[in-house]
């Protein structure tokens, strides 16, 4: 299936993490407004709000990005 989301089990084996680990961010994800996710019993239900990080979010890069190559 195109643009399914990956199974739990498929998220442990390509982070490494455990259930509980990827349940949590999964739930940080949601109070950030990346996903809804009404049913927690499983992964399935889980709908993408916005898929990729506000603008705001972002950390902008250094102002001084040769600083370190000149004061050192």
């Amino acid at each position: 299936m195109h643009n399914a989301l990956p199974t739990l089990r498929e998220l442990q084996i390509k982070t490494g993490k455990n259930e509980g680990r990827i349940k949590h961010v999964l739930t940080e994800l949601e109070k950030k407004g990346y996903i809804s996710w009404e049913d927690k019993s499983g992964i399935d239900s889980i709908i993408i709000l916005q898929a990729w990080e506000q603008e705001s979010s972002r950390h902008a890069p250094p102002s001084r990005g040769t600083e370190y190559w000149s004061s050192y």
